[in-house]
């Protein structure tokens, strides 16, 4: 299988706290994480740092065999932040020029860009609401806006920090339904959740995290002790003992 990103002995830490503590693994095409975990155990710190938003203490961190400074195709790789669950709604832009914005450092061709800004919409079913202000919208429809503006530049990998946080059951489900849909047509997701119970029920691989570690699974090897898993997160965390 092809791998898209390495990561090799990792290590970070917030003064003398350390956060990350030599973790090594590979995302390969097509793989479709969930990262799982307690507050504070450093899901999103992982993520960061593997998105270049933190500087890793030592180890490396590889795209395409690169080291992400050196990668000229930064688009390769979409994010979408906790911090687009709370948009400020009073923000005077229309969906249509949310993902606009976005393409215009990419492509000059208008035609072009209003091509990827509808492709984009209509891959989270949102191309009908295109001339509706963002802040007009619900969470749930917000955060596929934000989807859409990170699927515009046609990534290969989608990085999503607790993209369920904020949104209610049948949003969530529209997410879910979206997200399968875009690994299948080969778009590799890495994504952070608190809720193992439903994420172990979408993905193909599990990353736990805890004291600095991070163990991955095949779904199936997790399935079954979810309830486990979710009292092992409100306590001393004594993860599976293994990992791949």
């Amino acid at each position: 299988m092809k791998t898209i990103l390495e990561v090799k002995n990792l290590n970070f830490s917030y003064g003398n706290y350390k956060v990350i503590d030599n973790v090594s693994f590979d995302i390969n095409y097509g793989d479709y994480f969930g990262v799982v975990g307690p507050n504070g155990s450093g899901k999103t710190t992982l993520l960061k740092l593997m998105l270049g938003i933190l500087t890793p203490s030592s180890g490396e961190i590889r795209f395409f065999g690169q080291r992400l400074k050196d990668l000229k195709e930064r688009n390769k790789i979409g994010y979408v932040s906790q911090k687009a669950n709370s948009f400020n709604v009073n923000f005077p832009a229309t969906v249509e020029e949310i993902i606009l914005f976005t393409l215009k450092s990419l492509y000059k061709n208008n035609y072009d860009i209003k091509q990827k800004t509808y492709e984009a919409l209509s891959k989270v079913d949102m191309l009908n609401y295109k001339d509706r202000l963002i802040g007009d919208l619900s969470g749930g429809q917000q955060q596929r806006v934000f989807i859409a503006r990170a699927l515009a530049t046609d990534p290969n990998i989608l990085f999503l920090d607790e993209p369920t946080v904020g949104v209610d059951y049948k949003s969530q489900e529209d997410f879910y339904n979206i997200a399968e849909k875009l690994n299948s047509s080969g778009v590799s997701i890495f994504m952070v959740s608190h809720d193992v119970g439903v994420i172990i029920n979408k993905v193909n691989k599990v990353a736990c995290i805890g004291n600095g570690k991070v163990y991955i699974h095949p779904t199936d090897e997790i399935k079954g002790i979810e309830n486990s898993l979710n009292k092992i997160y409100g306590k001393n965390i004594e993860f599976i003992n293994h990992s791949h």
